[in-house]
């Protein structure tokens, strides 16, 4: 109950949601037409220009956190967002039916990358890209060696968040990085141990996979196997250590 109230605050402090749609670019799909894209933009009160952070969801599709919870902190601190429906939009389920859609999450993140940069109160030029398990496989295609790819308006994200993703990195980001996973998440055993330039790895204390997602009450075997169990300090210090990484690599 505590949570849902601090959701309710955060959200009448900041601005609304409102429901949008967009094309997908067309990386992975050339020789079709460009994909219907489902979003849900929020966007703290006043003109801007705002900083912009793109979300993409879970194996279990937009879910409240994703859609709720982190765009209301993130609006109260500053941020616009952009929550991405991948697998709405697709009338998919969830996984893991749905996996083989995770690589329609990157047009989808250019497409939204566009979407943004045609609204006069969003800063086109400091927009990340924040995926959560599933959506944060599809980051190091904005961070990694992908990162020389851009939205087909030619536009490029400024960093990269990924929640609770596979922890591993083969090379240097090309643009700033921060992974946020629990320790007791099996994947954080693939982070590296090693100082890597752009890099930034926060392991929560006590945390499992999907730790900031209230409909996890119990623990719970998920996608992957991963155990899981909501944590509302673990999402506190989430919250924390993103707002505090963007606001250092975005301004």
């Amino acid at each position: 109950m505590r949570a849902i109230l601090l959701a309710v605050s955060l959200a009448l402090l900041s601005g609304c949601v409102t429901n949008v749609t967009f094309p997908s670019a067309q990386y992975a799909t050339r020789n079709t037409p460009p994909q219907k894209v489902i979003g849900y933009l929020a966007k703290p009160a006043g003109p801007g220009p705002f900083p912009a952070v793109i979300l993409l969801h879970d194996c279990g599709g937009l879910t409240q956190s994703e859609k709720d919870d982190w765009p209301a902190y993130f609006t109260a601190n500053g941020y616009a967002t952009l929550a991405i429906d991948t697998f709405g939009s697709r009338n998919a389920g969830r996984c893991p039916g749905a996996y083989g859609l995770g690589t329609a999450m990157i047009p989808d993140a250019y497409g939204g990358l566009d979407y943004l940069a045609s609204l006069p109160e969003i800063d086109a030029s400091r927009v990340a890209a924040m995926g959560f398990s599933l959506g944060a496989f599809a980051i190091p295609a904005f961070t990694g060696d992908g990162s020389t790819m851009q939205s087909p308006g030619g536009r490029s994200f400024r960093a990269g968040v990924a929640v609770y993703g596979s922890c591993a990195v083969s090379a240097p980001p090309k643009i700033p990085l921060l992974q946020i996973i629990g320790d007791k998440d099996y994947n954080s055993k693939a982070c590296p141990k090693q100082a890597i330039p752009n890099l930034t790895t926060s392991i929560i204390a006590g945390a499992t996979h999907g730790f900031d997602d209230p409909s996890l009450a119990r623990m719970q075997i998920v996608t992957g196997g991963h155990a899981a169990i909501y944590s509302r300090a673990a999402t506190n210090e989430a919250h924390e250590l993103a707002l505090r990484f963007l606001n250092h690599n975005m301004q």
